[in-house]
């Protein structure tokens, strides 16, 4: 029935039974029994309990107090909070941190005498918490924790243990500075979280619910700081996620490795100024901006990489929940041919997108920049108009719709001549019209398109190819037409397959008062070699007799032809006997190019 005042502004020890003993200048007073009467959270259970002089010769003489307690952590807290430790005080927390229970040994170190300084006292905390309950060390959130460790020192204190945050699995070191430092520094808490769906929940970033899902971890550090935000930074490795983006048609397996780093602010309305994604097939940095209601508003991308088809900058922004974002396209690259087919599915309907490309690849050789326009993106393809310059020069407009296979395609211009010439077909091609069909082929590699051309219009000058294959059939008046102002068609069209590798052009033909030329073949873009052959009528107003009986484009008298080799400097034959062959006997003096 002891009492035991063991320093001065702590509540004394009651109940108390022990023994004293005073060895080699040494004394010591080990507590059997005994109890602390905390101001709030009931009674601390004391027992092995020592204050202890190392030597009383010393004057002043130093004195050692341990103090083993159990009971309520806010028990413990509350007494740690009294002069001259005042632990929560100096952290700026209050003494009702968390719930749960404690089992705690505090060491103090300090000169017996009056008037004793601050910094003359030395201490050191450690206990084992179980049961962990709190609020306040993330505020409005709950971290739960079956058991951790506590330490502190007069510079900072310190909790360690898994833990769950809302729910989330966390293995988690929780430090705060003590003193002048605690406002300014606020509390950190580092570790590893897991990563899944119900984190970005707990988190509080809405992220669409079949964007991730899986499980996978990350390290994090939390700076908790008064009367700001909590700030969070993550990065993971995403190994165990899988990670799906229906509307750029990329994902990510399980098992496949990445790289997320994040910087956000969590809170009603969180803040995430930093978010970088990278993985096999896409390369995304930019930053998000949320509503008053805490919903995504705008996701802004500085560089966003999909695959071989896609490298753009941009924003998206939010049009309410169960419709797919708008999409802004700023500036980059888009690569129409490598496009992945059926993938390109917004999710809940159709997307808007504004587009100002600086580049939009067909094919090595055909591409439009730049590029602005309207679109739709959504189920079965894309749709919407946009306007560009044919590699960087002619004005052409095209139109996209969905198609059975994907998106299909069509393009105008009303400079033909202009098109011609910056595809590098051939150089002094003017005027006209032109209207081109492409409509993805099912079942095919993607980047295939069967097509359909019109030309209307046109004049050719000085085009090179069509010069030897006049010269070849001594044509004299029309090479100096050709030579002169030109050679005029009224209509160029037919059919054609392109390829990433190839053209392949069927039942082609050029029509025009003086001159017909059916064709059939392909072009190389990898090698740049042609394999054409077709028929050559002069004099075709005169000659359209034979149409009856002929190919479109052929007249009754015509001259087959052939042309292969480089497209610079082709090799052409002419069958001389094939202009005794009318119209439909031409069959027989006519090859076969080869097409597939």
């Amino acid at each position: 029935d002891g009492v035991v005042r063991f320093m001065e502004h702590m509540p004394p020890i009651r109940s108390a039974a022990g023994r004293a003993t005073i060895n080699n200048h040494r004394f010591s007073l080990l507590m059997r029994e005994g109890v602390i009467e905390a101001k709030r959270g009931g009674s601390l259970n004391a027992a092995g309990s020592v204050f202890s002089v190392p030597d009383v010769r010393v004057k002043p003489a130093n004195g050692e107090l341990t103090i083993a307690a159990k009971g309520t952590i806010l028990a413990g807290l509350s007494v740690l909070n009294n002069p001259p430790i005042r632990l929560m005080e100096r952290a700026e927390r209050g003494i009702d941190l968390a719930d749960g229970d404690a089992a705690i040994v505090a060491v103090v170190r300090l000169p017996l005498k009056d008037g004793i300084e601050t910094e003359e006292i030395d201490y050191f905390v450690a206990g084992d918490l179980t049961s962990v309950a709190s609020e306040k060390i993330i505020t409005g959130r709950k971290l739960a924790s079956q058991r951790m460790t506590l330490d502190a020192t007069p510079e900072r204190i310190r909790l360690n243990g898994p833990a769950a945050l809302d729910g989330v699995a966390l293995d988690v070191a929780w430090e705060q500075p003590l003193g002048p430092r605690a406002r300014e520094s606020g509390s950190i808490i580092s570790g590893t979280v897991e990563l899944g769906p119900k984190t970005f929940k707990a988190f509080e970033l809405p992220l669409p619910k079949s964007m991730v899902s899986g499980r996978g971890s990350g390290e994090f550090t939390l700076v908790l700081k008064p009367e700001i935000p909590p700030q969070l930074f993550l990065n993971s490795d995403l190994d165990g996620l899988r990670i799906s983006i229906a509307g750029l048609g990329w994902s990510k397996a399980p098992n496949v490795v990445g790289a997320l780093e994040m910087e956000a602010t969590l809170g009603k309305v969180p803040d995430v100024p930093k978010l970088s994604v990278s993985a096999p097939g896409l390369t995304l940095n930019g930053h998000l901006d949320f509503k008053e209601d805490g919903d995504l508003d705008t996701a802004t991308f500085d560089r966003l990489q999909v695959g071989n088809w896609l490298d753009v900058s941009g924003r998206l922004k939010s049009r309410g929940r169960g419709q797919p974002p708008a999409t802004t396209i700023d500036g980059g690259t888009f690569n129409l041919r490598a496009m992945p087919r059926g993938r390109t599915d917004a999710g809940g309907g159709r997307a808007p997108i504004a587009v100002n490309l600086d580049r939009v690849i067909v094919t090595d050789s055909i591409q439009f920049a730049p590029v602005i326009g309207k679109i739709d993106a959504g189920r079965g393809g894309i749709s919407g108009t946009f306007e560009g310059r044919l590699n960087g020069k002619t004005r052409v407009r095209g139109t996209l719709a969905p198609t059975n296979g994907g998106t299909g395609i069509r393009v105008q211009s009303a400079d033909a001549g202009g098109v011609i010439r910056d595809a590098g077909l051939t150089p002094n091609a003017q005027k006209g019209t032109l209207d081109i069909v492409l409509t993805p082929v099912v079942g095919a590699a993607s980047g295939t398109y069967n097509g359909q051309f019109l030309i209307e219009g046109i004049h050719l000058r000085k085009a090179p190819i069509l010069a030897d294959l006049l010269d070849a059939i001594s044509v004299v008046g029309l090479l100096d037409q050709l030579a002169g102002p030109g050679i005029r068609f009224g209509t160029v069209d037919g059919q054609f397959r392109l390829t990433r590798e190839t053209l392949i052009i069927r039942d082609a033909a050029a029509v025009g008062p003086s001159l017909g030329i059916s064709a059939n073949g392909q072009y190389d873009f990898n090698t740049k070699n042609i394999n054409i052959l077709g028929v050559i009528s002069p004099v075709y107003f005169v000659n359209a007799i034979g149409r009856v009986i002929s190919r479109h484009g052929e007249g009754l008298l015509g001259f087959n032809y052939r042309m292969s080799g480089p497209v610079s400097d082709p090799s052409i034959g002419v069958n001389p006997l094939s202009i005794l062959t009318p119209g439909i006997l031409r069959e027989i003096f006519r090859g076969s190019p080869r097409t597939e």
